[in-house]
């Protein structure tokens, strides 16, 4: 999986996909609509298939011609496949962990497998991106959204170690995303600044997180920048996340989760 710059997740590939816009299972919502009303509740939603392992997982990515309908390249030469992870990294404080477990696709958060692979959406080729799914066992994904929900809305500014020393600081900004079709859908922005080597820089990161019943799904993209932005520069530099991928990429999970 491909490895995110700037000292935000280098060490870890970014993450990545779903905004669903098919029949995902469960109900539908509106941006701001409450969630299921427990997470055992939605686990029993009409997500199909509870069992999927990585290589489920990979033939439910988006392949390069499925992905070029939505104009985006698959950049991997296949998926890469993932069991459990021992190690997480770190945010402080601690109640901005399901954050930075997002930004990674889920890693951190208790999956019991994840598939990824690198794209680039051909007409916006500046932003590094990532698709990734990940299946929770039990009602793991329901509790992962509920604790990632509660992080983006309460958690603000956080910071976790950088790859090569020192902190990286880093701001949170949800961002209202429908889950069209999907049980639950949750989007933010994350802005970052690091100092490695003594040269200050900052990533600019967006992140689109869908569940469908014990799978959930992430699109991510990422820009980096060697100095630091203002905030004019910074609005116009964040990477945005195109529905379409999101829509495609729902679908072709559910159609996984159902066969």
């Amino acid at each position: 999986m491909r490895k995110a710059r700037g000292a935000l997740l280098r060490a870890s590939v970014a993450a990545a996909v779903l905004a669903a816009c098919l029949a995902c299972g469960g109900r539908a919502a509106t941006p701001h609509s409450a969630p299921p009303s427990s997470p055992a509740a939605a686990t029993r939603s009409r997500a199909g298939r509870a069992d999927l392992g990585g290589k489920d997982l990979a033939a439910a990515l988006l392949t390069r011609g499925e992905a070029h309908t939505v104009g985006y390249t698959v950049l991997s030469p296949a998926p890469a496949v993932e069991g459990p992870m021992a190690e997480r990294n770190e945010a402080t404080p601690s109640r901005c962990h399901a954050v930075l477990d997002a930004m990674e696709g889920g890693r951190g958060a208790g999956y019991s497998a994840l598939a990824s692979e690198s794209v680039r959406a051909d007409a916006h080729r500046e932003a590094e991106r990532s698709l990734l799914l990940a299946a929770f066992p039990g009602d793991g994904a329901a509790r992962f959204m509920a604790s990632l929900r509660a992080a983006v809305t309460s958690c603000g500014a956080f910071s976790y170690p950088g790859r090569y020393g020192g902190r990286v600081a880093a701001r949170v900004t949800p961002t209202g995303v429908a889950p069209t079709g999907a049980d639950e859908a949750v989007g933010f922005l994350v802005s970052t600044s690091s100092s490695p080597g003594g040269m200050t820089g900052e990533d600019e990161w967006a992140v689109t997180i869908v569940r469908c019943g014990t799978v959930t799904s992430t699109v991510t993209a990422d820009r980096g920048f060697g100095r630091l932005l203002t905030p004019r520069q910074r609005k116009q530099a964040m990477p945005a996340i195109e529905a379409a991928v999101v829509a495609r990429q729902t679908a072709k999970l559910r159609t996984t989760m159902a066969e």
